[in-house]
This record gives C-alpha cells, structure tokens and sequence, in this order.
C-alpha cells in the first residue's frame, strides 16, 4: 500500500468506519448504531481513501461518548462481522448492514469480500450515491474500471462531490495519469477552506504529480 499516498490524502493514521443506523441483537441485548458513530479499526486506513470518514468524524460529543460506549461491548471488527453476519442472515434486504460490513472488509483490505457486500447493499439502494460510490471504489480496489463511469456518471449530477473527486483522483495517480489527478485534485481545492489541513495535503499531492508527470 502506497503510504505516501494515503499520508497525503487521509490525513489520518488509524482508520476509521462509520455506521449506519440499525440494529444487531444479541443474547444479551440489544445495540443500536447511529449515523455518524464511529468504530475504530484496527491497522492503517484502507487504499485510496475518501473524505467519507473525514466529514463524519466531525459529530458531536453527545454522539462521541454513545460511540465510545458502544466500542466497550465489541472487542474486534471480527467480533462485529460476526453480529453483522448474523443480523443479515434474519435481515437480507437491510442495504445499510451490508453497506456496514462492506465497510469493515475494507478496512481489513479484505476487497473481494468488501465489493460482495457493496453490490448486495448496491442492488438494494442503487440511488443510494454513498453506498453507490463505495460499491465503485471497491471495483476499482479490485481493478475493475467498471467503477470508475459509476464515478463519472454520479460527478455528471454532483460535480461537487469532495468523495467523487478524491477517489478519481487517487485512481489517475495509480493509473499514472498525473494531469487527470492533478485536475480533480485542483477541482477539490476550490471546495475546500484554503489552510485547512485538507487543502495543504492535497497541495502536497499535486506537487508530488507534477513532479512524476515530468520524470
């Protein structure tokens, strides 16, 4: 995994996951995961990356400590796959529990498994443009440029969309096409506050592609 790349654009080094609203029962009880509750994973933040995690990060401490609370009961992303598994097997229709799980697989790099649970969630909600975009991203995680028109084609209704154009972006450099990246990443400037720690990394970025593009 490219660390330069992921160092420049996440600014973050643990990766972070944000649940979905719904619900896994227990033997025990029951928890309820809210939008914008975030879980920790173990290991670095997956290849490519997004603004997804970076925007949501931002809730407030009411919704920190439930987060912190509900963490205590779960030992591991594998401990939660395992709930989740569950959940779906009694709730397949549940778009945002596979979105979830995708989710955790992408975290763990697990790609193959992360883009299954995507499409499920993707057949589910296909107007859905957030599980949309990470069904993309996980084709492209798996070299199947077929994600890279479903980018296009949600840019063609929301040029604005900060996680469409980082995911572009990322996908140019790996491809090596240094210009394209440099335009997206140009085109997420203006969306961004100028000193924002956002802003210099992708300055950072395009400096690094113009440098490769003249190699």
């Amino acid at each position: 995994m490219p660390s330069l790349i992921i160092s420049l654009i996440l600014l973050s080094t643990l990766g972070f996951l944000v649940l979905f609203k719904f619900n896994i029962k227990t033997e025990i009880n029951k928890i309820i995961i809210i939008p914008s509750v975030i879980l920790v994973v173990f290991g670095s933040y997956y290849l490519f990356g997004s603004f997804f995690e970076l925007k949501q990060y931002r809730f407030n401490l009411a919704e920190q400590k439930r987060a912190k609370d509900i963490l205590k009961s779960i030992k591991s992303p594998d401990e939660l796959i395992k709930k989740l598994t569950k959940h779906l097997v009694n709730n397949p229709n549940s778009a945002r529990g596979w979105y979830l799980l995708g989710r955790i697989y992408s975290s763990q790099n697990k790609f193959k498994k992360a883009e299954k649970a995507f499409k499920k969630a993707y057949l589910l909600e296909p107007n859905n443009d957030l599980i949309s975009i990470n069904y993309a991203k996980s084709l492209l995680d798996n070299g199947n440029i077929e994600g890279r028109q479903t980018l296009l084609d949600i840019l063609e209704h929301d040029s604005k969309n900060i996680d469409v154009l980082s995911i572009l972006a990322m996908d140019a450099y790996k491809n090596k096409q240094y210009q394209k990246s440099i335009d997206y990443w140009q085109r997420l400037l203006i969306l961004l506050p100028e000193n924002s720690e956002e802003s210099i990394a992708i300055r950072k970025a395009i400096a690094k592609a113009s440098s490769e593009k003249i190699k």
